[in-house]
This record gives structure tokens, sequence and C-alpha cells, in this order.
């Protein structure tokens, strides 16, 4: 007697884990299942939610194929889903360094949640104390997390924490990451490059915007053009307001010719006056 086949189904928060195909690399993957088949089994719980193969199984749809192999796994809960459908991307994939990232924001996530936990099952033991947080993140908890993580998508901890930054900073930019436009190195530097470095301290038109405005020792371009925008302050004159917006000009690489230097130099004498 045949064993009745399971139907095949497709849970969108599983899709959702693993990038999709790009066009390209879609319809070759598309032409190869039309010439030879699905060679590789999609992996499917025992109620037939798909956990690998999303791809290969719409595919298949679409071109009418109507017995897919597939192989059924056995998993206990949730997590142990997740966890699997990850690995195995990570497994067969070609991922960029982003995607694998992505990936590993999620295995954070569980890794959390297991801390939360092991902290409530510690609390349990302990009716009339609070948790000792030290006993559940010990020192140093945090960096060798990251970097068991990293190691499990196959970066390093430096390239991991890098995405965080740039995620959290620029979600559009690392959209286009995502997508293979642009490494997560590069989009890095460009998140720094954003990050203005701080004027040097030893300009004397620095030495002015910081003891008459700031009266601090660092001073980032942001700042400046944030007095610049606002155009008014108490106790700034109108001359450090157009000294601040020469100096704009200079940190922005904007040619600075003889008579401009001049006007500096009588603006710091008319500032130094005041």
């Amino acid at each position: 007697m045949n064993k009745k086949e399971i139907e095949l189904k497709v849970n969108k928060e599983y899709e959702a884990l693993v990038p999709r195909l790009d066009a390209d690399d879609y319809n070759k993957l598309k032409q190869s299942i039309q010439e030879h088949g699905i060679r590789n089994k999609i992996h499917c719980l025992p109620d037939g939610t798909i956990l690998c193969g999303h791809t290969r199984f719409k595919i298949a749809k679409e071109l009418g194929i109507a017995s897919v192999p597939y192989r059924v796994v056995k998993l206990e809960d949730k997590e142990g889903i997740i966890r699997y459908i990850i690995e195995d991307n990570l497994c067969r994939r070609q991922l960029n360094n982003a995607q694998k990232i992505n990936l590993g924001f999620t295995l954070e996530g569980l890794e959390k949640e297991k801390a939360k936990q092991r902290q409530k099952e510690l609390a349990g033991t302990r009716p009339n104390k609070e948790p000792d947080l030290k006993e559940i993140f010990p020192e140093g908890n945090k960096g060798q997390s990251r970097d068991k993580v990293a190691e499990k998508i196959g970066i390093s901890g430096k390239t991991y924490e890098k995405g965080k930054k740039i995620k959290a900073k620029n979600p559009e930019l690392w959209d286009e990451c995502l997508e293979g436009g642009k490494s997560v190195n590069a989009a890095y530097e460009e998140i720094m490059a954003m990050e203005k470095e701080p004027i040097d301290e030893d300009d004397e038109i620095m030495d002015i915007i910081r003891t008459r405005l700031f009266k601090s020792r660092v001073i980032t371009t942001e700042k400046i053009m944030s007095i610049v925008n606002k155009k008014k302050r108490e106790e700034i004159v109108e001359d450090i307001v157009l000294v601040i917006s020469h100096l704009q000009r200079a940190v922005d690489g904007v040619p600075v010719d003889a008579a401009h230097k001049a006007k500096r130099v009588t603006l710091i004498e008319e500032c130094d006056k005041k």
C-alpha cells in the first residue's frame, strides 16, 4: 500500500527568514528544474509546512509539476524550526555578508530569549531574592555572544557589528547591502564618513567657535551646521555666524580664494574686538 503523499504548504514567517533569489538566479533555477526536475528534496514538517525549498516549490507550481520530492523533518519547537531553516540556508545558499548578518540577527534574538528564560528559571530557585545578573550575563558575555553568532553565520564579530551599526543608522543603506548593491565594508565606511571627524582644534577660527560658542574642545560639523541653520543664538554676533559658514565651506571642500581667506582674517579680528 502506497503511503499517502503530504500536501506541501507555505508558512509566510518561515519563508521570510531567508532572502529570495534575484531575477537572474531565479530564472536559471527555473530553467534547470524545467530541464532536469527538482533534484534537491524540499524539507517540510510532518504537516507539510515547508522549511527549506520555498523557491523550488513556487517554481514547481509555475511549471505545473504535480508531484514534488520532499523529506519530512521532525522538530520539537519553533526555535528549533527557525534554527534549522537558517542553518540549512547558510550551508546551501551563496549569501552575501549582509544576508548572513541578517540571519545572525534572528539567531541573536533566539539567544536573548534563551537568556531571559534562564533568568526566569534562576529567579524561580530564589523566591526571596532577585537574580544576580552577573551570574546570568558574566563579564564579557556580550562580546562572546556576538562572536558565537558571527562564527555560526561564517563571518567575523567585527563585520557583524558593522552590519548592526549600518542597519541602525541607515535602514535604506542596509537594504542596499542585502540586495547586493553595496558591500558591508563600503556601507560602513559611508556611515563613518557621515559622522564627521572633529575639526582641527588648532584652527584659529576653531578657537573662536570653541571659546565664544561652545566652550568645548570637540566640535563636529553637525554641531556647526545646527548653529548656521538657526541663524541666531544668545551672545552670538553675526560675524561669528559668518565665520562658521565659511568654515563649513572649507570642511565641504569648497575652494577658498585669497579674498575669502582675507575675509576670514578680518572676521577673526572683528570678533576678537567684540
